[in-house]
């Protein structure tokens, strides 16, 4: 009987230690012990710095990789460079070689906004006309021109302005559509890039493709091949582009000029998504309305000639020649788009590119414009300075494969 409860006492005692054992070697908030990090955050009650083996922490105490907690650094110390918060994780430069699908939109309304009349297209054709025909040497014809146009200009554009129907004058329902569908001019591009000598330049060229335009609720598509002479089957709508890579991820593109044709842009547009009827036509009506005459005799004043000072010396065109002069004017008017827009006018684009690296294998997977890239439509009247600009927007993505080698 003694023996039994010896043997009873030493079970007992041993299941004690065992329990003892158990709750000091529980993690922490399981088996019933102290939880271990009771403030979501401090140090274990067992007095390591960190958690036991096996513990998880509660979500949210450890910053995930790449949280930006502060809005300008990520937590590797890279700041975001591609624009939309992503960080690529690259801080060398990105090779930018590749065919890149583009879509963007370019505002192409700055002709139309720029709230030129034809009596300013005829005064500054005219005023050429009577500098050249007044024997004007080459050298002064550009303070020729405006000596005669303080003089004239104004008279030229007010004669002309009255015999333009309203339908061709700026804020029209004709111009107003014209220019809401030309803002956002929807256009499609192939580009292609390599690297060229040295290595951080950049050469390649881009192909416009298609244009789309948006009005009440129709979307028109224009090849841009249709802009193009249809004998010349292998000629595309294409500009260079010539450059330079800025470390880590900008390319500076500098301006190219696409020969867009603008003038027959224009037509087409009136034409096939305006659907005015005879659009074609209105240069040619308005320019039969002009009156040579009426605008001889708001030059002279009624006299036999005009004469005009450029310094000391002095010129004179009779009122026959201001006649044939406003005759050749009122000619190149009939050719211009609604008596406006040359034909052929084009347009140049440049500005910086951002490389949009998606994958972290330091090659560029997108390109997308910043804020100054852009340009004017060539071919406009005064210097580049004050010619109708252009906002180009854009995304390139590149295709799969290993880049399009130079040529």
């Amino acid at each position: 009987m003694n023996r039994q409860l010896a043997y009873l006492t030493m079970v007992l005692a041993a299941c004690g230690a065992c329990a003892a054992a158990c709750n000091s070697s529980s993690p922490a908030g399981i088996g019933g012990g102290p939880d271990a990090r009771p403030d979501g955050g401090g140090t274990p009650h067992d007095g390591n710095t960190t958690a036991d083996v096996g513990t998880t922490p509660d979500v949210g105490t450890t910053p995930d990789v790449g949280t930006t907690p502060d809005g300008s650094a990520t937590t590797d110390g890279n700041p975001t460079t591609d624009g939309g918060g992503t960080d690529r994780g690259v801080t060398g430069p990105l090779s930018w070689a590749g065919i890149y699908d583009s879509d963007g939109v370019w505002d192409l309304s700055g002709p139309i906004t720029a709230q030129r009349t034809i009596g300013d297209v005829v005064a500054d054709l005219l005023i050429g006309e009577i500098v050249s025909r007044a024997g004007v040497p080459s050298a002064l014809q550009g303070q020729a021109q405006s000596a005669v146009r303080a003089l004239v200009g104004d008279k030229i554009k007010a004669a002309v302005d009255a015999a333009v129907p309203a339908s061709l004058k700026p804020g029209s329902d004709l111009m107003t559509k014209l220019a809401t569908v030309l803002a956002s001019t929807q256009v499609a591009s192939t580009i292609d890039l390599y690297s060229g000598t040295p290595a951080r330049v950049v050469k390649g060229d881009e192909e416009l493709l298609t244009f789309k335009f948006q009005f009440q609720g129709r979307t028109s598509t224009l090849p841009a091949r249709d802009l193009l002479d249809q004998t010349l089957p292998l000629v595309t709508l294409a500009a260079e582009w010539d450059g330079t890579h800025e470390a880590p991820d900008t390319l500076t593109i500098n301006p190219h000029e696409f020969e867009l044709r603008f003038g027959k842009l224009v037509l087409w547009v009136a034409e096939n998504v305006l659907q005015e009827v005879g659009a074609g036509s209105l240069s040619t009506t308005v320019a039969s309305l002009i009156s040579c005459s009426t605008i001889t005799s708001a030059i002279t004043g009624g006299q036999p000639s005009f004469s005009f000072g450029v310094g000391i010396l002095s010129f004179s065109i009779s009122t026959a020649s201001l006649d044939a002069g406003c005759g050749a004017a009122l000619g190149v008017v009939k050719e211009k788009a609604l008596g406006l827009f040359d034909m052929d006018a084009g347009v140049e684009l440049g500005g910086h590119v951002l490389q949009i690296d998606d994958n972290a294998d330091s090659a560029a997977d997108r390109l997308r414009n910043k804020s100054d890239f852009g340009g004017i439509v060539t071919k406009s009247p005064g210097p580049a300075a004050i010619a109708p600009r252009v906002t180009a927007r854009f995304e390139a993505v590149r295709r799969p494969g290993p880049p399009h080698p130079g040529p």
